[in-house]
């Protein structure tokens, strides 16, 4: 707006002068000398003085002037705080607005997700069973049996284990339990996770972790001098055609405290004795492995004892 009062007072001073320059006479279009009307027989005009609203002023200043209202139908821009109407920069208004614009359009951040809480009541997430958990045995009473297993103490030393089963011992490194395979092989019963039996039973769990000594046949690996570790096993098998397969049931692998030396790679039926613990090995519910014993100790058997017959109908499959 100032701009434009000052392209009106330039517009008014330049017409002064053009005014200015008409009405004085032109050094050189004057009467020649000695005519009539020369300097020597008339007067010398009077010049005209400037008329005084043509005088160029000294210093425009231009009425303030109250800028134009926007249209209604416009939309008004934000309101920003200025020190008079005439300072306002348009470029900055219409770099903001275009911000808003840009900001309006922009979606809002979308919060990430919280983990969604298990409701009440829900059932825990069941592990990857993949990876061959290890499975918890049940924790035993004040009394020092597990719930819902019976043991009923016989006069000459043994335990009745379940109205079923005979053990002798009571789990101790001096006085180990020693067990026989039905025992075992019983586990069969309620754990077959193929088959959606998943409860070990208490008299196994009541197994685990103590020290055992069992009997049955000898298997070590083949084609090596000396060995740490090989299969007990309820049944015999040579690895081929002869005799019944083990299961994870009648099978117990064993870990040696020391490498077996060459006689004793050469029995096919002993004893072993050692820390004996219940640890199924399975690959998406099928069982592979369940009963390890480490610390173990390998020895004959007892002269004039007769190797366990094969029962093919007691013979329990996975």
């Amino acid at each position: 707006m100032r701009s434009f009062w000052l392209i009106i007072a330039a517009l008014f001073i330049v017409t002064g002068v053009v005014v200015a320059i008409e009405v004085r006479p032109g050094r050189g279009e004057g009467p020649p000398p000695g005519s009539p009307g020369t300097a020597g027989d008339q007067p010398a005009p009077t010049p005209l003085p400037v008329p005084p609203e043509v005088r160029p002023p000294s210093t425009p200043t231009p009425p303030p002037q109250t800028p134009p209202a926007p249209p209604a139908e416009a939309a008004a821009p934000p309101p920003k705080p200025a020190a008079e109407p005439s300072g306002l920069d348009v470029d900055a208004l219409i770099a903001d607005l275009k911000r808003d614009i840009a900001a309006s359009e922009r979606p809002p951040a979308q919060p990430e997700p919280a983990p969604a809480a298990p409701s009440a009541g829900a059932p825990p997430a069941e592990p990857d069973r993949s990876a061959a958990p290890e499975t918890a045995a049940p924790q035993p009473t004040a009394a020092g049996a597990l719930p819902g297993l019976k043991l009923d103490r016989q006069a000459d030393g043994h335990t009745l284990v379940d109205d079923r089963f005979l053990i002798r011992g009571d789990g101790s490194k001096e006085n180990p339990y020693v067990v026989a395979w039905d025992i075992l092989v019983s586990a069969s019963e309620t754990y077959r996770p193929r088959l959606g039996k998943k409860d070990i039973p208490e008299r196994i769990a009541m197994l685990s972790g103590k020290r055992v000594r069992i009997t049955g046949y000898v298997l070590f690996p083949m084609f090596q001098q000396e060995a740490s570790e090989l299969l007990m096993m309820r049944n015999q098998w040579d690895g081929c055609c002869i005799g019944v397969p083990p299961t994870p049931y009648d099978a117990v692998e064993i870990k040696l405290a020391a490498s077996a030396s060459r006689d004793a790679m050469m029995l096919q039926f002993g004893t072993v004795e050692g820390d004996f613990k219940v640890d199924p090995y399975l690959n998406k519910d099928w069982l592979l492995g369940l009963y390890v014993m480490e610390n173990a100790v390998l020895s004959k058997v007892q002269e004039g004892r007769e190797p366990p017959r094969i029962d093919p109908g007691q013979h329990n499959g996975m």
